[in-house]
């Protein structure tokens, strides 16, 4: 997912990317920090829902607004009740993955692929909520 990000990202040079390992020691401590520094984020992309959910709680502990200081982005689409603002997150679609798998299991157990190799891309859906602004036209 990062690696993805980031090629995107270099596309536009407006755009600026520096992520956050969350197996640091203290990995809350230090984006508390870097939303304190002369560099803090103005969007956030978590890897998972659940990071994103524990943003939130970070985001507004430091005084910040969801989307009006950082918009913030999860993937997953994960429903949850535990979350003060309406996640943005990418729908992976994890029924249609798995429909995909049985069909690509069974056609190998039948000897209907060939050279045994066969993709098949289910694309994630951008679900916009409240956790994100647009920045056209500031």
């Amino acid at each position: 997912r990062e690696t993805g990000f980031r090629n995107v990202l270099s596309e536009s040079p407006s755009a600026y990317c520096q992520s956050l390992s969350l197996v640091q020691e203290s990995p809350w401590e230090a984006f508390r920090q870097r939303l304190r520094s002369s560099e803090a984020p103005t969007a956030v992309f978590c890897y998972n829902d659940s990071i994103a959910r524990q943003a939130v709680k970070v985001i507004l502990n430091a005084g910040l607004s969801i989307p009006g200081d950082i918009s913030l982005v999860g993937f997953g689409n994960v429903p949850s009740n535990d979350c003060p603002i309406p996640l943005t997150t990418f729908d992976q679609h994890p029924r249609d993955i798995g429909t995909a798998a049985a069909r690509m299991y069974l056609d190998r157990t039948r000897g209907e692929t060939k050279n045994g190799i066969r993709r098949e891309l289910v694309t994630p859906d951008l679900v916009v909520r409240n956790s994100t602004r647009s920045i056209r036209n500031q």
